[in-house]
């Protein structure tokens, strides 16, 4: 196989590590490819894109700001929504830097900030962040959360983000990955489309919004998981080992959203 067969190999893998598993991702390629420079070159070109996909959540000074590709201004610059500022980010060392200069911030988007801020840290509990951005069009609102626990063989996280129009239409999408890999490997997906109306200009109109859709989004889910705990086994036994037949999960547990299992 070529050298560019497999960096294109190696690229793949990385680019598609679960969340929080980069580096675990990187560790495993070590294990089974003699070519240092080999996988340093795929690092150097897949870490920031798979950052700025998982959006992930840095800590900057006293508060939290997702890295994402709708927060990049310029390469290595990104918008600090919380303090109206712009920082940059080392993938590498993982540090963020303010270095002084102000992001172009409407008094819209700075009052959704601090909205979404709070609702966040509420809904999405555990590393939560959100992320208020104007466009020339209107505002794209970036919200996440994670828990990681490696020790426990489990990673994941919610990311959702939303279209708000000047004409008040607020469309997006919410995601939960899910990767459980204690002496096995599953990967759960929940997907919900947002397509609704708010004030655009009323920051409490835009958070009522999104919090009656997530939480709508949420139920689902929770209903969800209840058919996988009371059917699925049952699934696996009555098809799978005697015919060898392939369970249409998605038709047998999705309630109101899209869960890929």
């Amino acid at each position: 196989m070529s050298e560019s067969e497999n960096i294109k190999i190696i690229k793949t893998f990385l680019a598609n590590a679960p969340p929080g598993e980069y580096e675990q991702c990187t560790a495993a390629l070590r294990s089974i490819v003699n070519d240092e420079d080999l996988i340093n070159r795929a690092r150097s070109e897949t870490l920031k894109t798979w950052a700025e996909e998982e959006c992930i959540v840095v800590d900057v000074e006293d508060h939290k700001v997702i890295i994402c590709k709708e927060a990049c201004q310029r390469d290595g610059i990104y918008v600090d929504p919380v303090t109206s500022s712009l920082i940059t980010y080392d993938f590498e060392s993982r540090i963020a830097t303010p270095i002084g200069d102000q992001a172009n911030m409407s008094d819209f988007a700075k009052e959704l900030q601090e909205e979404l801020t709070a609702y966040a840290k509420n809904a999405y509990k555990e590393n939560a962040a959100a992320g208020v951005y104007d466009t020339n069009n209107g505002i794209v609102i970036v919200l996440r959360g994670s828990s990681i626990s490696l020790k426990n063989f489990r990673t994941g996280k919610t990311v959702a983000k939303y279209t708000l129009s000047k004409s008040g239409s607020l469309e997006g999408k919410i995601v939960s990955i899910q990767h459980f890999f204690e002496k096995g490997n599953a990967v759960c997906q929940h997907d919900g489309d947002c397509n609704t109306t708010c004030s655009f200009g009323d920051a409490k109109s835009v958070v009522k919004a999104i919090r009656t859709f997530e939480d709508e989004w949420l139920a689902d889910y929770k209903t969800t998981l209840e058919k996988i705990g009371t059917n699925v086994l049952f699934q696996l036994r009555r098809k799978f080992p005697y015919s060898k037949q392939k369970i249409n999960w998605q038709q047998e547990i999705t309630v109101g959203g899209g869960m890929k299992c």
